[in-house]
């Protein structure tokens, strides 16, 4: 394993769209990116994240028992690598983000269809797997759950294996757990194997 001297990365984000904050499949792809750079032989992926609050700035990763304690905690996650799973947070650093990148999620429509509690794609929309996952949760959640205030926001994501590399494989979500239509539970499958879960709540931004 190749590791960098410190166990801190300062997180490469972007605002999405109009957006004026750090969307969470942004995070979790930029976390990705990091241990990737931290491990470099490890083929590391991240299997657990869950999110605290939105972040407006940069971040930073910090790995182990390691800590920022001036800095607020944005989320919690856990990466497998090959010494094994190692776990780590998302502090929010405060420094400006000056890059915006186009993002349009109405590529995303009609790419799938909703059947009872499940939402199930039929084509690709040539975005990243997680951003697909958390459009079609999204898209299930305001079809059957529609918030008087508030809007569906993505919380954490718990996988058993990493997505598939094949740009090709699609994806369903199956809505398993609602409480109080306020906090679910939804699973992820990839390809008609069960990936993972993925969990959403009413959040004001």
């Amino acid at each position: 394993m190749q590791k960098d001297d410190s166990t801190m990365k300062k997180l490469k984000l972007s605002f999405k769209g109009e957006r004026t904050y750090i969307q969470g499949t942004n995070l979790y792809t930029a976390v990705t990116e990091a241990v990737k750079d931290i491990f470099v032989q490890d083929r590391p992926w991240i299997n657990y994240i869950a999110f605290r609050q939105f972040a407006q700035s940069g971040c930073t990763i910090v790995l182990g028992s390691d800590s920022l304690v001036s800095f607020p905690i944005v989320g919690h996650f856990a990466c497998q690598t090959g010494e094994g799973k190692i776990k780590g947070q998302i502090y929010e650093t405060f420094e400006m983000i000056e890059k915006r990148l186009p993002f349009n999620e109405e590529q995303m429509n009609n790419t799938a269809v909703i059947e009872e509690k499940s939402i199930i794609q039929f084509r690709r929309a040539g975005f990243l797997a997680i951003e697909e996952i958390v459009f079609l949760t999204k898209h299930l959640h305001n079809s059957l759950l529609p918030p008087k205030q508030g809007q569906w926001v993505f919380t954490q994501i718990d996988l058993i294996a990493p997505f598939s590399n094949d740009d090709n494989v699609l994806y369903a979500i199956h809505l398993k757990q609602n409480i109080a239509n306020r906090i679910t539970i939804s699973e992820i499958e990839e390809n008609g194997h069960i990936l993972g879960k993925i969990n959403f709540s009413i959040g004001k931004l």
